[in-house]
């Protein structure tokens, strides 16, 4: 008899924890939140575009900063963000950058997971902040 009670307070213990730890959603969905919240990391590569692969969808940048000093190619794909649903107005000082590349074109591109070292280096943009013509 003790047994049985015993195994029933623990059990309702139990059943008590775990509704005590479930995830109560509040029905409150934020799609869009304050831009003034939102931080941008700085470009891993800033510099003038030397070739473009169109067909490979590749740009080589001569980049000048520390973290990918020199030659570096750099694939652009559509995952890359170009900023286009960012409206004037917001904290992010990046809009609409063009996803059409030139020779000559300054670019400060971030790029999340690392660069890989190779001659020249690689790397896949997570975001463009600028593609301007010089």
């Amino acid at each position: 008899m003790k047994k049985t009670i015993l195994f029933i307070v623990i059990s309702m213990l139990i059943f008590i924890m775990f509704i005590g730890c479930e995830n109560k959603k509040t029905g409150v969905v934020n799609e869009n939140p304050p831009a003034a919240s939102t931080k941008l990391m700085a470009p891993t590569v800033v510099g003038d575009v030397l070739e473009v692969k169109e067909e490979e969808e590749m740009i080589l940048v001569d980049s000048i900063v520390v973290t990918a000093k020199g030659k570096i190619w750099i694939t652009i794909d559509d995952k890359t963000n170009f900023f286009e649903s960012t409206k004037e107005g917001t904290s992010i000082p990046y809009h609409d950058v063009s996803r059409k590349f030139a020779v000559g074109n300054h670019v400060e591109i971030y790029i999340e997971n690392g660069v890989m070292e190779s001659n020249p280096m690689k790397g896949r943009a997570t975001a463009v902040y600028v593609n301007e013509i010089k």
